[in-house]
């Protein structure tokens, strides 16, 4: 059985994180040992922890947020060989012999040592320009560098790269007999980053005149955006009453269950887990048609493609009664399950290691 190095970019949970958690349980499960590098304690860290994955920090420079200097540049560049002797000294003493990749920053300290060493690689943004690059580099530099897309949007995106295209899943906890959707006034939710690109100006101002006459509640499920936090500030002061910021929500099923549909009107979305999740609690999504999401709804069956403007967000909410709020989202839940099986896709990807 392998001895396998798990390296990611961020200690706290996000969408790759429990798509990696779940990978992770069932390399366990075959008989692998997993240990893991993170760059610092968090949340993901002391999950994994938990289930008796060892982990160890590793020093991994950032970029700071906002228009880079070429200072910048030029320090980010300057801590990675310090990342690349941790990540060797972690292999090493740990007597691995693949590594699972989760996060294209950790790409450039590998390169410095991992060269001959079976990579899998989990590519879970749209990646272009430098990104892109590097990616491509990697492919043709490292001796085994699997690379594994969840959309035919990232796919295509690192095209011509030969890659495995399998789809992120639906967690356990997602698949409780369904909830009946709130009566009374719509209520609508959006989960994610509080950021720019997943578009949440966009959808108070487009829900604005709902708000303000008390015809609907909107709930934000999500922490500021650590590269960009004044944007989510900025958000929460001027946002119209009617709108409730709920921060980091740990019970996700339970909060898909107190709203009536969905919205993702992100600028661009490798996969859309929050759309799966949503519809498999039988919530229909507004989605903005981009990325992933168009491999997941369904327009005007499972959810409604909207254009990622004022206006035609609020068509589209506008467009929404409870019973067709209903109707989609009773469509949406057999869509998801089967096309996103937990069991079948985590296989697939463990099976990448054997």
């Amino acid at each position: 059985m392998s001895r396998i190095l798990f390296i990611d970019q961020f200690a706290q949970w996000g969408g790759g994180q429990h798509v990696a958690f779940d990978v992770i349980q069932e390399l366990q499960r075959r008989g692998h040992t997993v240990v893991a590098a993170l760059p610092e304690e968090g949340l993901f860290s002391t999950a994994l922890g938990d289930i008796g994955v060892e982990v160890f920090k590793f020093p991994l420079p950032k970029l700071s947020s906002g228009q880079k200097s070429f200072s910048d540049f030029i320090k980010f560049l300057k801590g990675m060989p310090n990342a690349a002797r941790r990540l060797s000294v972690i292999f090493r003493s740990n007597q691995c012999d693949a590594i699972f990749l989760n996060g294209a920053r950790c790409i450039h300290p590998c390169a410095f040592v991992f060269l001959k060493v079976p990579i899998v690689f989990y590519a879970h943004l749209i990646y272009s320009g430098q990104n892109r690059r590097i990616i491509s580099g990697a492919a043709r530099s490292f001796k085994q560098f699997k690379v594994i897309c969840p959309s035919a949007a990232v796919q295509q995106a690192l095209s011509p790269l030969p890659s495995h295209l399998i789809p992120n899943w639906i967690r356990d906890e997602f698949l409780q007999p369904v909830v009946p959707q709130p009566q009374g006034s719509l209520v609508v939710g959006i989960a994610g980053r509080v950021s720019k690109n997943k578009g949440h100006d966009l959808l108070i101002e487009a829900m604005r005149p709902l708000l303000e006459a008390g015809l609907a509640t909107l709930k934000v499920a999500g922490d500021s955006d650590f590269e960009d936090p004044d944007f989510a500030t900025a958000i929460r002061d001027s946002a119209p009453g009617g709108v409730e910021f709920l921060g980091a929500v740990k019970n996700m099923p339970a909060f898909y269950d107190s709203i009536n549909v969905l919205t993702v009107p992100s600028e661009s979305e490798a996969f859309g887990l929050v759309a799966v999740e949503a519809m498999a609690r039988a919530r229909p999504v507004i989605a903005n048609l981009t990325g992933g999401l168009v491999d997941i709804v369904e327009d005007g069956v499972t959810g409604l493609f909207a254009e990622r403007t004022v206006e035609g967000l609020r068509l589209a909410i506008k467009s929404l009664t409870s019973d067709r709020c209903e109707d989609m989202g009773n469509q949406a839940r057999p869509s998801v399950i089967e096309k996103f099986s937990k069991e079948a896709n985590v296989a697939r990807v463990a099976d990448l290691f054997d």
